[in-house]
C-alpha cells in the first residue's frame, strides 16, 4: 500500500512540474509579445517624427 502512495506522489510531483513549465512558458512568451508590441510602437513613433519636414534656415535665405 505504501508502494502506491509512493508512486501517486512522485506522478503528483511530475504533473506539478509540468504546469509551472507550462505556466513559465506562457508567460515567456506573454512577455516577449508584449515587448515586440513596444518595439514596434517605439518604431513607429521614431518614422514619424523623421518623416516631419526639416526646415533648413539655409534654404529660406
Amino acid at each position: 500500500m505504501t508502494t502506491g502512495w509512493i508512486v501517486v506522489g512522485v506522478v503528483a510531483f511530475w504533473v506539478l512540474v509540468a504546469v509551472m513549465i507550462g505556466v513559465w512558458i506562457g508567460l515567456a512568451l506573454r512577455t516577449a509579445d508584449i515587448e515586440d508590441e513596444a518595439r514596434r510602437v517605439r518604431r513607429d513613433e521614431c518614422d514619424v517624427v523623421e518623416k516631419e519636414p526639416h526646415h533648413d534656415p539655409e534654404s529660406a535665405v
